[in-house]
């Protein structure tokens, strides 16, 4: 093998074998090579090599009577378990390629360093989407806003059985598309499906199939009425879960103190908190009224809505019928 080769195996052994706290002396790295590679190289060369990936800029440590180490990486451990972590808990991808994803994200680490993700190994065990077309259509949907045409797509749900089907008969729908989005670990795709009334429709990516781009242009989403400024990051402040439906002033009593934490981790500093004449906490957010109401049910024991009135009377409406239902 010439030396750009052996150069390039030489790194390989020290991402592999070494990291901050182990090293390998030059003799280990010569024997990892021919373990590995089956590849012979001299202890000058293996000296040289290092030197050189060191002028090329790469962080290796070889101070001490210890041996040296790949100290810098594309990613750091923390980072990369943070990646991992969130693909694992992503419900947007299937399993197959959580631990294919992982797995290519763990060879920047060490050996020692992987070991501390061996519970990646269950991702299939967590409720995934069966789709396997979604990075397929990331992809066309990405290509399809940068060229300003319009998709279309088949759109799906679940049977009985679980198996994923079309919708409407298999009747393609034809969007404008505008933004992906992640929310609550799934893909939205914000578009325009033909509506001027409403002019941003969300559909969750894992359940398109069939993708295509079409020959047409989009329609420009600024040309349609209060979208001439449109703000993606006020967007998905106001569209807690991406609804798309109408955006309402609400204020919310804070029933149980500990339920602040749920209001600031959804609303963050959008929410503005204050005390009312009584001493009661009172939160003031800004949301779609649909995600709205969908939250006060599922953090109901802790708040209660003060306003708007048409979101009291459809929540009173909710509970007195799941009363009924009970009964």
């Amino acid at each position: 093998m010439d030396k750009k080769g052996s150069i390039l195996l030489i790194l390989k052994v020290l991402e592999k074998y070494s990291d901050k706290d182990h090293r390998l002396t030059y003799q280990q790295i010569i024997g990892l090579m021919q373990a590995d590679y089956g590849v012979s190289v001299e202890r000058k060369s293996v000296a040289s090599s290092i030197e050189l990936l060191i002028e090329l800029g790469y962080e290796i440590d070889k101070s001490g009577k210890s041996g040296c180490a790949l100290v810098g990486r594309l990613f750091e451990d923390s980072e990369i378990r943070f990646i991992d972590d969130a693909i694992f808990s992503s419900k947007a991808i299937s399993g197959k390629y959580a631990n294919n994803i992982t797995n290519r994200l763990n060879d920047h680490l060490s050996i020692y360093q992987k070991r501390d993700y061996s519970y990646l190994v269950n991702s299939n065990s967590v409720t995934r989407t069966t789709n396997a077309q979604l990075f397929f259509n990331i992809d066309c949907i990405n290509d399809a806003i940068k060229k300003g045409m319009k998709v279309s797509f088949q759109y799906c749900t679940y049977n009985e059985k679980g198996e994923l089907i079309p919708r409407k008969n298999g009747e393609r729908y034809i969007v404008s598309p505008y933004y992906l989005i992640n929310s609550q670990g799934n893909y939205y795709l914000l578009c325009n499906h033909n509506k001027k009334t409403n002019p941003i429709t969300t559909f969750r990516v894992d359940l398109i199939k069939e993708i295509e781009m079409e020959d047409n242009q989009s329609i420009p989403l600024n040309s349609f009425l209060g979208m001439e400024e449109f703000n993606v990051a006020q967007y998905l402040n106001e569209h807690i879960y991406p609804f798309g439906g109408e955006v309402v002033n609400a204020s919310i009593e804070i029933v149980k103190e500990n339920t602040i934490q749920y209001v600031i981790d959804w609303f963050g500093n959008k929410a503005f908190l204050s005390k009312s004449a009584d001493g009661n906490i009172i939160a003031n957010v800004r949301c779609d009224e649909s995600a709205l109401f969908y939250w006060l049910l599922q953090y109901g024991e802790g708040v209660r809505l003060l306003s708007p009135q048409k979101l009291k009377n459809k929540l009173a409406k909710h509970y007195q019928a799941q009363a009924d239902m009970y009964k």
